[in-house]
C-alpha cells in the first residue's frame, strides 16, 4: 500500500537538486578534500530530507540548516509541492 511509501508526512520520492547562483559560487570555494562531505550531505538531503538532522534557520524558520564535517554549514529549502531541495547558501 501508498502507506509504506510515507515518512513523517513527505511522499518518499528522490527530490530534485536546486543550488542558488550564491550557493554555486561557494561551493566551488570549498576544499577538494572536503567534497566528499558536501556531496554526500546533499544526496541524503534529496533521497530523504526527514532522515538528515537539520535545524530550522534562526532568522527564518521556513528555510533549515545542516552542518557537515569541515566546518561546513549547507543551508537549504525543502520545497514539497516541487519535489526539490533549493540550496540557498553553503558557509564554510
Amino acid at each position: 500500500t501508498s502507506e509504506r511509501n510515507v515518512q513523517s508526512g513527505r511522499a518518499n520520492v528522490r527530490r530534485t537538486l536546486i543550488m542558488m547562483p550564491g550557493a554555486i559560487t561557494e561551493l566551488r570555494k570549498v576544499k577538494r578534500e572536503l567534497m566528499p562531505n558536501v556531496w554526500k550531505a546533499l544526496d541524503q538531503l534529496v533521497d530523504d530530507p526527514d532522515a538528515v538532522p537539520f535545524q530550522p534557520d534562526e532568522d527564518d524558520p521556513s528555510f533549515y540548516w545542516i552542518a557537515v564535517d569541515g566546518d561546513i554549514i549547507i543551508r537549504f529549502e525543502i520545497q514539497d509541492e516541487k519535489h526539490a531541495i533549493l540550496v540557498l547558501d553553503i558557509k564554510h
